[in-house]
């Protein structure tokens, strides 16, 4: 649930896709190039395009993705706060491995500046860390996985 905000099928699948449009991005900045195309390909990856949108108009598609991503978001949330506070406690008690308690404050932070975004148009977080941030969601849903299967 954490990664279906995006237009990735599975977290490996967001991280590496994530890690391209970095390096990508690295690379064209550093031949001086034009960022507009990368900033694109994660416009893309973060706005969650249905197969259904060629059926509807622009605005049609704009209002759907929106509500789309606010359920995603509330569900992520509340799913982020029992893993985090909840599980999160109980694993560390038993003793067991976790992710990194910096990853886990990342993320909560990541999750709220996704939240607060559409009402606070005046804060903007650059692509690149929001990318950033959406491959560092990726790799705690993939270490989860491999912690727990």
């Amino acid at each position: 649930m954490l990664i279906q905000g995006f237009n990735a099928d599975t977290a490996a699948d967001l991280k590496q896709k994530c890690r391209d449009i970095l390096q990508g991005a690295q690379e064209a900045h550093a031949r001086g190039e034009e960022l507009d195309p990368f900033r694109q390909r994660f416009y893309d990856l973060a706005t969650g395009r249905s197969d259904h949108d060629e059926e509807m108009s622009e605005s049609q598609c704009q209002e759907q993705r929106a509500q789309a991503r606010e359920d995603w978001l509330r569900r992520t949330r509340a799913q982020w706060d029992v893993i985090d506070n909840e599980l999160r406690p109980r694993a560390l008690e038993a003793g067991t491995e976790w992710i990194p308690s910096l990853w886990s404050s990342h993320i909560r932070e990541y999750l709220t500046y996704l939240h607060k975004r559409p009402r606070d148009p005046g804060e903007q977080m650059a692509t690149f860390d929001h990318c950033d941030r959406a491959e560092l969601l990726a790799a705690a849903v993939l270490r989860l996985q491999e912690l727990y299967p």
